[in-house]
């Protein structure tokens, strides 16, 4: 009971923590709004910097959506032929552990897949902010872009 408390508060925190550092990078805003005085957002030449974000967002997400659809279709023939090789147990037929070591392989592939996805996102939405912060004079915009790289 006391490591299923442990493991729990371990996965809390790092989600804490992932949500924290998203606000700060997210704190870099692209496009006017309340960060203007804090010298936090892109100034009007910085156009196409936004059009060029906008871009690599739109082909990422392309991108995964084809790649995903291969995965997807690798996940439902192997999840198959794990279920049924599985089955067949010491000459016999046990469907429930071929199902259950399919299932298991089929959620391992989709949180793979989401994980991917939001690493990607991710990086193309700290990308662009750790440009802005870069624009930045002297030391503080190198200690500024490294800290959003990072946080990221």
């Amino acid at each position: 009971l006391s490591a299923n408390i442990f493991i729990f508060s371990c996965g809390l925190i790092g989600i804490l923590f992932a949500i924290f550092l998203f606000m700060c990078v997210s704190a870099i805003s692209l496009g006017g709004g309340r960060d203007e005085e804090r010298g936090l957002t892109a100034s009007g030449s910085d156009d196409e910097l936004i059009t060029i974000y906008e871009t690599i967002r739109e082909g990422a997400k392309a991108f995964l959506w084809a790649e995903y659809q291969i995965c997807f279709m690798f996940v439902v023939v192997f999840g198959f032929l794990i279920f049924v090789l599985v089955s067949h147990v010491d000459g016999a037929w046990d469907f429930s552990v071929g199902a259950l070591t399919a299932i298991s392989f089929v959620v391992g592939a989709l949180t793979s897949i989401l994980a991917g996805y939001i690493g990607m996102m991710v990086a193309v939405f700290s990308n662009a902010r750790t440009t802005i912060s870069a624009k930045k004079e002297g030391e503080q915009g190198w200690v500024e872009s490294f800290n959003t790289a990072f946080r990221a």
